[in-house]
């Protein structure tokens, strides 16, 4: 049915009338006999005139900056996709519906505004009807469930709706024909746009064992049982991978015959079913992500424009905090030509109200976090507590039900509706996961605000782009606008202030790197800076409630405080970074190409997807680039690979060559140097394996996990200090400690009989130890010789390792090492050494020596996960100092134990 026949049929159940062009209906009051119809003329000329003659207001009206705003998108208004940008708590809201309201009555269009969550619906809508006095309408919940009446005033362009980017992107969604788009916190809309062309399957679903047997013919044993595992180890939680299209082509028609047997709109996660719908006929377009106990099948971007409602859309304003300036916006609208409106004023220079920084980690250890949280709340008596993920919230929740039960716990289930219950409480916690940005707590109704971890990554594309591509710089523009947004929940207007409390390590560089916070404005940087030289200087928690006191009760002290931050926010000059700012203007440039290589796949067209990938791959011609570079060299290659199935002639070199190089910027992917061999018979392809990409991401985890460069410090000269130790169980230690700082997933079992620590390098590869140190002189010589009984106690260390550890293959390589400060040998133990290494104490710290020094060297200049230059940086000083896990495995393969001196 046309909309036109919905609005008949609505009218005539509702006993209404409507002209959409020329009149307005009143709904018929129970006390009233007929309808009333009236002609709504809009002579005003510009929202701004028409919203100074609104007496239903409870504001003064437009600020000189929201004018200025909307005069800005007047200029443009011609433009299809338009997008501005105000901070938190300047009014965007206000802007957005005025504008709305104005297209509404002026056109008699149809205008729908979108947000992330139903939550914000509701605020929005609150705000439009009892601050504004403009007229909105809240869609919320089952599309069936939509109030008849209101879905006529929308039908009808009586009223501007409002609803979340989940609904109107839905599958048969009641907002199929609209005129004005206005996308609200559009920098938090690509997760729910994507769900609905996304096909997350997890395990213990049908579907995910059927993705299991199909896939397992393209899959490596490692990437095979990374997948499956259910061990629990570091390894496998932290893994994921991309399977190349080149390599699932072939299978794509029994993945789409499969999925469409299992998948069932019935089931609890239906999701799957439409978004399946959508792309079955373009799974060519899709890339499949890996991860343990998780398949997700997802194109690059959003395809919005084959989404017909939105397709036809007059116009589409894009609002938000951060835009960003790399093609982020491209990225998750899916939109490739977007009019950015200059900020007004000097917004980009200051921020709204004032926030006290607290940044614990720098001076206090993370098992203080849960004493701060319960020290901090009796000061503030109302809190926010933000946290990534629900089983955190609940933690949070049971803390405190726990140590303060006067304490009203709340959850994002109790203000969906309002948070009066949390904002009237006197004494009230509200854990929120996943919510840094959206959820406004202005003034009084919160002023004190706990970030706990904040994510750096939310899907399977950012994981994977981070980790194994070398590609961060993408994301770097989305983790500053996540910073921002979870900043600004507390402070919404000028004279607003609130503190907020930063805890965990995940963010704590960006935090504290100058680089880094010299992008964010002036205000917010001073606040920041304040917040890292105030908090290094912390001793005690009881030191942290009396400053966030002062700071609460605007007390004398605190004016100290004030001036140290204004005076930062002064001598901080804002620079041209002219080499930043071309990084940026390339990646704008490759996100457009980026859309029209989306498309192109859509439609099959894979020599224009081909030429496409090519040109993003040359034009990211910046070293640290090389991470995306490489992405769109890998995509090149896949298009190459299926125009030669297609029997195109020239396309297989090029592929083998785009595959090459690929493999020059990453040295993280197992199976990249592959692609040449196994997509085009290549034989030339160097296949060889440094074990690098095994344990570059848990090194990067210890780094990130250590707030300072002193910590870090003194935990490798902690190892070194434990290594030289001649007593047995603190060399132990320290051995144990250096295999998880250098990236391996190293243990050491307290069971009898177990082997000393043991490092697995990867599900194929383990390295056990027997270490034994035995006395040394006062010249430090060591007499004794290795005896029979302690060269039987590391024999049995493999079969222990393949019954005991379930993070290995059955297969496994197991290589078993005797480290020990004696060099010799007695005769008698000779006939028991096959298959066993040995390595001297001695080679053994003066390579971890200088294995640790390569990592100190690296840290300073460490920020964050997927670096692509401070990656190729420390692969190149391993490299060079013969420190990287190929060279220990080697050094260990070169000595057998038996080749030892034997004695009597």
């Amino acid at each position: 049915m046309n909309h036109n026949g919905q609005i008949n049929m609505i009218l005539a159940n509702h006993s209404s009338i409507v002209s959409k062009k020329m009149c307005k209906t009143v709904y018929k009051e129970a006390s009233m006999p007929f309808i009333s119809i009236q002609q709504e003329d809009l002579a005003y000329t510009t929202p701004q005139e028409m919203y100074q003659d609104n007496k239903m207001k409870r504001i003064k009206g437009l600020l000189d900056y929201q004018s200025h705003m909307i005069e800005q998108y007047m200029d443009a208004e011609a433009s299809r996709s338009i997008a501005f940008e105000l901070p938190t708590g300047s009014g965007k809201t206000l802007i957005g519906m005025l504008i709305g309201e104005f297209r509404r009555r002026k056109n008699h269009e149809r205008v729908l505004y979108l947000t992330p969550t139903n939550q914000l619906v509701k605020q929005v809508v609150d705000q439009a009807n009892n601050q504004y006095g403009l007229n909105a309408t809240a869609f919320c919940g089952s599309q069936r469930n939509y109030d008849s009446q209101d879905k006529s005033k929308f039908l009808a362009s009586e009223s501007v709706g409002v609803t979340t980017y989940s609904s109107f992107f839905a599958s048969y969604s009641f907002f199929d024909d609209v005129d004005i788009l206005i996308m609200d916190d559009v920098h938090s809309s690509e997760e729910p746009i994507l769900s609905n062309w996304s096909i997350d399957i997890r395990k213990g679903e049908i579907a995910f064992d059927v993705m299991r047997s199909i896939l397992q013919e393209c899959l490596d044993e490692t990437s095979l049982h990374y997948l499956t595992s259910n061990s629990g180890g570091h390894a496998e939680i932290r893994w994921c991978d991309l399977l190349p299209v080149a390599l699932a082509y072939d299978i794509l028609p029994t993945i789409q015959k499969e999925l469409d047997a299992c998948l069932s709109k019935d089931e609890t996660n239906s999701g799957n079913f439409y978004s399946f719908q959508r792309l079955k006929a373009n799974l060519h377009a899709c890339n499949i992500y890996l991860s343990n106990q998780r398949i997700q099948i997802r194109p690059w971007t959003a395809p919005t424009e084959t989404f017909e409602p939105f397709r036809k859309t007059k116009q589409r304003i894009m609002m938000s905090a951060t835009l960003g300036a790399n093609g982020e916006l491209e990225r998750i609208t899916g939109i490739k030509n977007i009019k950015r409106l200059p900020v007004v004023g000097d917004w980009d220079k200051k921020g709204l109200g004032r926030r006290f920084v607290l940044l614990p980690d720098l001076a206090l250890s993370s098992k203080d976090h849960d004493n701060i949280l319960l020290n901090l709340h009796s000061v503030s008596k109302r809190s926010v507590v933000l946290t990534p993920t629900d089983k955190e919230a609940g933690r949070v929740a049971d803390l405190f039900r726990s140590n303060m039960p006067n304490t009203s716990i709340f959850t994002a289930s109790d203000i969906i509706d309002s948070k009066n219950s949390f904002t009237s409480s006197s004494d009230a916690v509200i854990a929120l996961a996943n919510r840094f940005d959206g959820i406004d707590f202005p003034d009084d109704e919160c002023r004190m605000l706990f970030i706990v971890d904040l994510p750096k990554v939310v899907n399977l594309q950012e994981n994977f782009l981070v980790s194994c591509m070398n590609a961060s710089i993408l994301y770097e523009e989305r983790i500053r606008t996540r910073i921002i947004q979870a900043l600004g929940r507390c402070t919404r207007n000028g004279s607003d202030f609130s503190a907020v409390c930063i805890m965990g390590t995940s963010i704590l560089k960006d935090l504290t790197s100058e680089t880094r916070i010299a992008s964010l404005n002036p205000e917010l940087r001073a606040e920041l800076e304040y917040g890292v030289r105030n908090s290094k200087e912390y001793s005690s928690i009881a030191e942290m409630s009396s400053d966030l006191a002062a700071f609460l009760n605007r007390d004398k002290s605190w004016e100290i405080a004030e001036d140290g931050i204004v005076t930062l926010r002064d001598s901080f000059k804002e620079k041209e970074d002219a080499a930043a700012n071309q990084i940026k203007d390339i990646m704008l440039g490759a996100a457009k190409n980026e859309v029209d290589y989306l498309y192109a796949l859509w439609k099959g067209d894979f020599e224009s997807a081909f030429s496409l990938a090519s040109n993003i791959a040359d034009a990211l011609n910046a070293p640290s680039l090389a991470g995306y570079r490489c992405y769109w060299n890998v995509c090149a290659g896949n298009m190459a690979s299926i125009l030669a199935k297609q029997g195109i002639d020239g396309y297989q070199s090029s592929g083998i060559d785009r595959y090459k190089k690929a493999a020059q910027n990453n040295s993280n992917l197992r199976w990249l140097p592959l692609l040449p061999h196994r997509v085009f018979g290549d034989q030339s392809a160097d296949i060889s394996e440094d074990f690098f990409c095994d344990t570059i991401e848990a090194i990067e985890e210890i780094m990130t996990n250590c707030s300072s460069t002193t910590k870090y410090a003194q935990l490798i000269e902690g190892i070194k200090l434990e290594l030289a130790s001649i007593d047995g169980k603190v060399f132990e230690a320290g051995h144990e400690k250096l295999g998880t700082v250098l990236g391996f997933t190293s243990k050491n079992s307290s069971e009898n009989g177990a082997p000393d620590p043991y490092w697995i390098v990867n599900p194929k590869l383990c390295l056990v130890a027997e270490d034994k140190i035995y006395s040394e002189d006062t010249d430090g010589n060591v007499e004794k010789s290795i005896p029979l009984d302690d060269v039987r106690q590391a024999i049995p260390h493999a079969d222990w390792i393949r019954k005991n550890e379930k993070e290995l293959l059955p297969e496994a390589e197991i290589v078993t090492v005797f480290v020990s400060n004696s060099q010799l040998l007695e005769a008698s133990a000779s006939h028991a050494t096959g298959g066993l290494f040995y390595l001297n104490r001695e080679s053994f710290k003066k390579w971890a020596a200088k294995a640790l020094d390569c990592l100190v060297d690296a840290y300073p200049n460490f920020i964050e996960k997927g670096d692509a230059i401070w990656r190729q940086n420390l692969h190149q000083a391993m490299n060079t100092e013969g420190v990287l896990p190929i060279d220990y495995i080697n050094m260990i393969r070169s000595s057998p134990l038996s080749a030892l001196v034997k004695t009597n």
